[in-house]
């Protein structure tokens, strides 16, 4: 196993926010706030780009979403490139197919290895081709996940641009990222299913007004687990024991209501795939839910040449006429049978280090570091121009800076508290929760 076991550490040791110090532990740390400064900074010119389109989106919707999709990209891009530089190239993003997504016929069955080789890549390249709306589903792991699948579509699949996330509402109050994430039409959810039924309609309406691809990401599981936060999955366990549900490890069960929603036959003409996403991260960390702290959006950044986090995504796509799901009671067994799919790959994971199927990888291509570059030339255009204008030019230069720095400082807290945080509902039954 990549995980030998080691002598036991006292919990407040292993969270990632208390460590014993080091100057190399410093570095680090101090080396990861400045990233995520200037990785808030871009937050805040996103936001601030979003205002000024935000009349196209009146005039001419299909326009705007257009020049707000080229946005993220270049943003998710930058994000994306920076890492790659702050933490030395170590990190990599890999992706499998499943199986290998392969049309195995009596010739590829008896090709070369050459052959074989070159089949695999024709099928990664499908994946480019893959056109109109989608409902991704995945795997919850820390708070750096939304980080980690906007770094895997827009790297493995130049697609960042199309993804919505469904998230808590108290993401909402994320001070820059939650007024940006509203503004992109991101769909918040308070666990009140009734409440979110009309939101994810009143949103499912919308895109489909706007006439442009859209894959909807939602996390089932509705939460993650640490070791902080034990309780959950016990709760979770208990549940799936008294429901004849199988009781997974390396997964929650999942929530499948949201999904019903999406696929429900009044909507679905709306998806021509389902994609299933697994996410895992190499050691130190531990798939294993509760078993060790996942990656936050504070150490994510940090240079680490012997333990890098690597990020290994297994993603399979469901052409929609192939999904036998005609009520809810079969989207909801199709669900938890995917979860049960996602907890073998995950064991098979923590054995191997590895999914199973080919590895591919993929390097920073040209098109990557122009988009860095033209994005840091737009930046100092920007500030350079409005720093030149009058003293009301210099204020607003001012408050961008101050703002992102109010909003690092906020992420740094947020992220602490929401891995500590713990979440087992009071007032409502657990098998409302989960179904």
């Amino acid at each position: 196993s990549p995980y030998p076991p080691a002598t036991p550490t006292p919990l407040y040791l292993s969270h990632p926010f208390v460590q014993m110090p080091s100057i190399s532990h410093i570095v680090q740390k101090t080396q990861s706030m400045l990233t995520l400064y200037i990785l808030t900074l871009l937050m805040v010119f996103f936001l601030v780009t979003q205002l000024i389109l935000s009349p196209f989106y009146l005039l001419k919707p299909s326009l705007y979403e257009t020049l707000e999709s080229f946005l993220v990209t270049i943003s998710v891009n930058f994000e994306k490139v920076l890492s790659f530089i702050v933490t030395g190239g170590h990190n990599k993003i890999y992706l499998y197919l499943d199986p290998l997504e392969e049309e195995e016929d009596a010739s590829s069955v008896s090709s070369s290895p050459k052959a074989k080789k070159m089949q695999h890549w024709n099928q990664v390249k499908k994946l480019f081709q893959l056109n109109g709306s989608a409902l991704v589903i995945s795997n919850h792991v820390g708070t750096a996940d939304w980080i980690t699948l906007f770094n895997f579509f827009d790297h493995h699949l130049h697609s960042a641009g199309k993804i919505r996330y469904m998230m808590k509402r108290q993401h909402l109050y994320v001070p820059v990222i939650g007024t940006a994430a509203w503004l992109r039409r991101m769909i918040f959810l308070r666990k009140d299913f009734e409440e979110d039924k009309k939101t994810i309609m009143n949103s499912m309406l919308q895109f489909e007004k706007m006439n442009s691809d859209c894959w909807i990401l939602l996390y089932p599981e509705g939460t993650f687990v640490t070791p902080s936060t034990l309780p959950i999955l016990h709760k979770v366990q208990e549940y799936a024991q008294k429901n004849d549900l199988p009781v997974m490890e390396h997964v929650l069960t999942p929530r499948t209501k949201g999904v019903q929603l999406c696929l429900h036959r009044t909507y679905r003409h709306m998806f021509k795939q389902v994609i299933s996403v697994t996410v895992a991260y190499s050691k130190p960390y531990d798939v294993k839910i509760g078993e060790a702290f996942a990656p936050t959006m504070i150490n994510f950044f940090e240079y680490r040449k012997e333990n890098p986090t690597d990020i290994h995504v297994h993603f399979q796509v469901y052409p929609m006429e192939s999904l036998r799901c005609e009520d809810d009671q079969q989207i909801s067994e199709w669900t938890h049978k995917e979860f049960l799919k996602k907890e073998k790959l995950l064991k098979h994971f923590r054995e191997h280090g590895k999914f199973p199927g080919r590895q591919h990888e993929r390097p920073l291509m040209f098109r990557d570091w122009f988009l860095f570059v033209l994005l840091i030339c737009i930046w100092g255009v920007a500030v350079s121009t409005a720093w030149k204008l009058h003293w009301m030019g210099k204020l607003v230069v001012l408050c961008i800076f101050s703002l992102a720095l109010f909003s690092a400082a906020f992420l740094v807290w947020y992220d602490y508290i929401h891995q500590n945080e713990i979440l087992i509902p009071n007032k409502n039954d657990m098998s409302k929760k989960i179904q």
